[in-house]
Parts: C-alpha cells; structure tokens; sequence
C-alpha cells in the first residue's frame, strides 16, 4: 500500500548561490589558466543576469499586478542623487568580484611554465 505524503513547505530561505563554490577557486579545468579563468568569468556573469533577470520580471510583474506601479513604472524611473551613489558603489563591488579573477592572470606565456 503506498502511502500518502503532503508535501512540506520549503525551508530554505534564499536560493541564490555563488556561481562558482569557493572551495574550487584555485582549481584549473581547462589546458590554459587563462581560459579557464576566462571562461569562469562568463560562467558567472550568465548565472548572476539569469537571477536578476528572473527577479526583476517578477518583482515588476507582482508590483503591476497588485496596481502598486504602472506597467511603465520602472523606465520612468529617475534615481535620486544619494540612491544613484551607493548604486554605483554596489557595482564597484560587484565588479570586483565578478572580474577577479581576470586580475589573477598573469603573463601570456604563464600558462606553460604552469604559473599562476
């Protein structure tokens, strides 16, 4: 006899995660480090815009929907100075840690004497 089950709610609060573990950080998959890291990079920056990306449509569709912003809200939208500012504070950041590893890469020829 197979049982019923109902299913539970979930208790995981955020499903967002890095991209890349951090345990793998020094890691090289490819022949060349620089591709590797390279394509790391890439790997990274499609993970994190799928997320906002998916977020974004949502959170605007929601706002819509509930008649808390116009369709057209969002493209009207002006920052205001002290908003913008830390804005791009954020990205500085996020640029930092997205590009990173791109400053790790040393000479062209490193990747032969097995350099890092």
């Amino acid at each position: 006899m197979v049982e019923k089950t109902t299913p539970r709610a979930p208790t995981q609060t955020s499903y967002a995660t890095p991209a890349i573990p951090a345990g793998i950080d020094g890691a090289t998959f490819l022949a060349d480090p620089t591709t590797d890291k390279l394509v790391r990079v890439v790997m990274e920056i499609g993970a994190a815009l799928w997320i906002e990306r998916r977020r974004t449509r949502t959170l605007e569709r929601a706002l819509v929907r509930a008649g808390v912003i116009a369709p057209d809200a969002v493209e009207q939208w002006v920052d205001e100075p002290a908003a913008a500012a830390a804005d791009r504070e954020e990205l500085e950041r996020w640029m930092r840690q997205l590009y990173g590893p791109l400053a790790q890469i040393g000479g062209a020829n490193d990747h032969k004497t097995g350099a890092r």
